[in-house]
């Protein structure tokens, strides 16, 4: 437990001393805060009309679609050139677009019509988001480059903190505000986010000019040159992708069960909670589990080979998704909680070892790079499972999850680890 205090206090020494570290941070939570309590009414809000299946399939999709543009918008951010004055404007719009939507959803009665507009600009918002941290990207490394892994250990559990609050938040105000002023204060943390931006802008123009770019001008024979160039210094991480590959994919099936507990539950829910409530009982339960994970993966666990975490990993999302089958909550709960206990401890450590060898240059297109191969596979997978759960029955997309599961595993059999693993 001394590591782990130590771990804590070199993370929380680097926050309170790193004066942009701290303000980057606290702008992804301010603006985490507001998505969450947001997400969580609009779900809740529609699960009461009879186009809800419908509605819950385009919001997954609308959160997933900016995923899979992520290659792209990697390689973009690799190429800006004045990423700061960027990072601003893109704030800027943000709080415009929600803006808009909030007075949109003010003025009109809420149908189908609400959901499309509130896709499409969730849709812009997280595309634009997506960039601007990818162009943040390379500034943010190179100022907590030499604590690489407690950094990117305190940023995990910090952002989950944060959702466990505005899902604890969430969860008592879909009850007793209205999905205007909700909208209303998604948009005011963007405010918030852009000031805390704005303000340490000159600090931010200071590490830009610092960090070597080496590419000017964005061509497209460039484009691919660099491309090819970023996947080669990831194809020598082999074995690491594929645990990558491994560890996003549960993630997948954990990300995707709250929504498939949404439909599956949508008439008849536990003890007088509203599907918004439960949905944000379930997100509290797997953010704890993660923080739990987070913090413990660079001591604790230090030791559990990682192939072994994977098998405990397997065996609790089989019994979450029978869980989800037979209707047992408390079950659902606790391997819920075990699921993304271990993918916690997985997580920071598949990171560090893979930030390890990326020369900056190349960080955002090699950061997009795995996280296309790390949220392409699951986010299809998710939009497979919800596409099913919402046109055929739930019941048939468990079954699907099963299957895949099982492909995870023999997956897991054919490759031979080192030993370190």
């Amino acid at each position: 437990s001394h590591s782990m205090c130590r771990h804590k206090g070199k993370s929380m020494k680097l926050f309170w001393t790193n004066n942009i570290y701290r303000q980057l941070l606290l702008n992804s939570c301010f603006s985490s805060f507001g998505d969450s309590i947001f997400y969580l009414a609009i779900i809740n809000y529609v699960a009461q009309y009879n186009f809800a299946p419908l509605a819950i399939l385009l919001i997954s999709i609308s959160e997933m679609v900016p995923l899979l543009s992520q290659l792209f918008l990697g390689i973009l951010g690799d190429f800006q050139e004045n990423r700061v004055k960027h990072a601003l404007w893109i704030a800027k719009i943000k709080i415009l677009l929600y803006a808009i939507l909030t007075v949109f959803l003010v003025l009109s009665p809420f149908s189908l019509v609400s959901v499309i507009m509130i896709v499409i600009i969730n849709l812009i918002s997280d595309t634009l988001s997506y960039l601007s941290a990818y162009m943040m990207n390379a500034l943010y490394i190179s100022v907590i480059k030499d604590d690489l892994h407690d950094a990117m250990g305190f940023r995990q559990s910090l952002m989950r903190a944060v959702r466990i609050v505005a899902n604890l938040a969430g969860a008592f105000l879909i009850n007793v505000m209205s999905i205007q002023t909700i909208s209303l204060i998604n948009t005011l943390t963007f405010v918030i986010a852009f000031l805390g931006l704005y303000v340490i802008r000159h600090t931010l123009y200071e590490v830009e000019k610092r960090i070597e770019m080496s590419h000017t001008g964005m061509s497209f024979k460039k484009y691919f040159q660099h491309l090819r160039q970023s996947l080669a210094v990831l194809l020598r991480l082999k074995e690491t992708v594929i645990l990558l590959f491994l560890t996003t994919s549960m993630i997948a099936i954990l990300d995707v069960s709250p929504r498939l507990i949404a439909l599956r539950f949508i008439h008849q829910t536990l003890a007088q909670l509203s599907i918004g409530q439960l949905l944000a009982l379930l997100s509290i339960i797997i953010s704890c589990g993660a923080i739990l994970g987070n913090m413990t993966s660079s001591n604790l666990f230090k030791n559990i080979r990682f192939t072994h975490l994977l098998v405990f990993c397997e065996i609790s999302l089989f019994a979450l998704i029978t869980s989800i089958f037979c209707q047992a909550y408390i079950v659902i709960f606790i391997t819920s909680f075990i699921s993304s206990t271990i993918i916690g401890i997985l997580s920071p450590r598949l990171q560090a070892a893979v930030f390890a060898y990326i020369p900056s240059d190349k960080m955002g297109t090699v950061g997009s790079a795995l996280s296309t191969v790390d949220i392409l596979a699951p986010s299809l997978l998710s939009l497979l499972t919800l596409s099913i759960a919402s046109s055929v029955s739930v019941q048939l997309a468990l079954v699907f999850l099963y299957l895949i599961l099982i492909a995870l595993i023999f997956c897991q059999r054919l490759v031979k680890f080192n030993t370190h693993n």
